[in-house]
């Protein structure tokens, strides 16, 4: 019970032991290693400091060993004595991928058995002084087969079993990638890196001129405030659309509300023109000028349209240059 107390809010942040029975994290509790480093050290046991002179920087990643130890090709007895243990931060910081902080667990692929090359082999490093726990493979193993624990086993089963799925396709498609790559040199390096990043200039060219066709068919949509007052709208009861936001679904509809707002300025145009031509209309003996004119004018429109032009009236006796502009 004491070894449980004081380890339980460690080992629970193992994800595949949350289901484990107590007497499973008691008896792993009591096999723990607890360990001590200060700042600026590699935090892994004496015992499992050859696997990071070993092993090689060149040969390692982030889902496990890219080709087995040259001095131990495909020996997994060697794999298993140097590959690091699972490892619980107690207290300090360190530093793997992100800054480990108190509670942090590392090296948890442990428990892929037969899969020991899929392991991370990279080690933590100390920023200031650490305290961790630590369990190796064959240790954790030995616990687990010491008991009667179903539900243990089954958890780390389906965890390892997930684990090496993950590792296994991460390791097939930059197998993929490598075999893809005929040049190897530096120079063939070099141009991969430079065809990658003109693929992504161009993807970002062309989302960047679809922006700005967008950015103008909108704006000539919304044109002036003039004009939305001619159509008697206004600026604030258009569509707020940013470029950024539209989809090729909606080019269709930005397209025929595009069209229907061509085919009505046209068709205001001509009113206006038809305005223009219209000013020195005749007049009565009194000086009041004879609606007939606008009237026959405005006996073919509709009511819609009527309600859209009808601003025009009061706007009849403007120079042309100013109807022009509006």
């Amino acid at each position: 019970e004491v070894s449980l107390q004081v380890t339980r809010k460690y080992l629970k942040r193992i994800n595949f032991l949350h289901q484990a029975e107590d007497e499973f994290v008691v008896s792993l509790a009591k096999v723990l290693s607890l360990h001590l480093f200060p700042p600026n050290e590699w935090v892994v046991p004496e015992d499992s400091r050859i696997a990071k002179t070993t092993m090689g920087e060149n040969q390692m990643c982030s889902f496990g060993l890219l080709d087995p130890h040259p001095e131990a090709p495909g020996d997994l007895d060697w794999l298993e004595k140097h590959a690091p243990p699972m490892t619980i931060m107690e207290r300090g910081l360190a530093s793997r991928h992100t800054v480990l902080c108190p509670g942090a667990v590392w090296h948890e692929d442990t428990i892929l058995m037969s899969r020991a090359t899929l392991r991370d082999p990279l080690l933590a490093y100390s920023l200031s002084f650490c305290s961790v726990y630590t369990v190796s493979h064959a240790i954790f193993f030995s616990v687990l087969d010491s008991g009667h624990f179903p539900l243990a086993r089954a958890a780390v089963h389906k965890a390892s079993v997930r684990l090496a799925i993950v590792r296994l396709m991460l390791r097939a498609a930059f197998q993929v990638k490598k075999a893809s790559q005929t040049d190897c040199t530096l120079g063939g390096a070099v141009a991969a890196v430079t065809e990658f990043e003109a693929e992504t200039t161009r993807k970002h060219d062309i989302k960047d001129n679809t922006q700005d066709v967008l950015a103008e068919k909108i704006a000539d949509c919304l044109m002036e405030k003039h004009s939305s007052q001619v159509w008697g709208k206004s600026s604030e009861d258009l569509p707020s659309l940013h470029p950024a936001q539209l989809g090729e679904a909606r080019l269709a509809a930005i397209d025929a509300e595009l069209q229907r707002a061509s085919e009505e300025r046209a068709e205001l145009r001509q009113l206006l023109l038809q305005l223009v031509e219209g000013q020195k209309r005749p007049t009565d003996g009194g000086g009041a000028a004879d609606t007939s004119v606008w009237s026959t004018r405005c006996q073919g429109l509709s009511k819609e349209q009527l309600a859209r032009t009808s601003p025009l009236a009061n706007h009849c006796c403007l120079p042309p240059a100013t109807l022009q502009r509006v």
